[in-house]
């Protein structure tokens, strides 16, 4: 029995090529080089050079790799903003159940003709577990937002800033000298306690 292996290869080492070898590759061969030249030019497997180009079984190539890794649909860095976006929008107290994260990327891979595999453009199950695998993200219950609010209330600099915000709509609007035009809204039917829809956010985030 062989005990200390020894790869032979870097063959699915991860480290094999590099990604953006890889992608210089794959602009070659869409301006017209052959596969074999590109290969050879950039120093990746032509197999895998053809497969990116052409897809699998079939399918488009889509995919973002990363040397071995998954491949992601949408690009690395709009996939951290995304969940940049989307943690930041918890924090806020406007969390975003399952469904709605998956009906923004709809509209994205859309609005931005991303293509991809997804079935009418928007991803399933199996996408949204490894999005939040990759940006530390977990499906949670929302704290209310009276909780919040309470918090809140003896941050000086959020009170401020809130007052600040204020004054300087109502110069805008010219409402100096016209309270009458000024009202304070009910917020009962806003919903703003969604308590019963859990959302997306930050793990370890109460």
């Amino acid at each position: 029995m062989v005990r200390n292996y020894v790869r032979k290869t870097g063959r699915g080492s991860g480290n094999a090529w590099d990604p953006a070898d890889m992608q210089r590759a794959i602009f070659d061969v869409k301006n017209s080089t052959s596969y074999r030249v590109a290969a050879r030019r950039y120093n990746v497997p032509r197999s895998t050079l053809q497969l990116k180009c052409q897809g699998w079984k079939g399918r488009n190539s889509t995919g973002v790799s990363h040397g071995g890794r998954r491949w992601t649909t949408i690009p690395s860095d709009k996939e951290t903003t995304l969940s940049n976006c989307l943690k930041t929008m918890s924090k806020w107290g406007f969390g975003l159940s399952k469904n709605e994260i998956l009906d923004v990327v709809q509209e994205f891979v859309l609005r931005n003709n991303i293509d991809n595999n997804f079935r009418d453009n928007q991803p399933r199950q199996d996408w949204y577990k490894l999005f939040c695998r990759r940006h530390q993200m977990s499906l949670k219950k929302p704290e209310l937002m009276e909780s919040s609010r309470a918090r809140q209330d003896n941050d000086p600099l959020i009170i401020f800033d809130f007052f600040e915000q204020l004054t300087t709509i109502i110069k805008k609007l010219n409402l100096e000298s016209k309270p009458e035009n000024i009202y304070n809204c009910d917020e009962s039917e806003f919903g703003s306690d969604p308590s019963s829809t859990k959302v997306v956010t930050l793990k370890g985030r109460n």
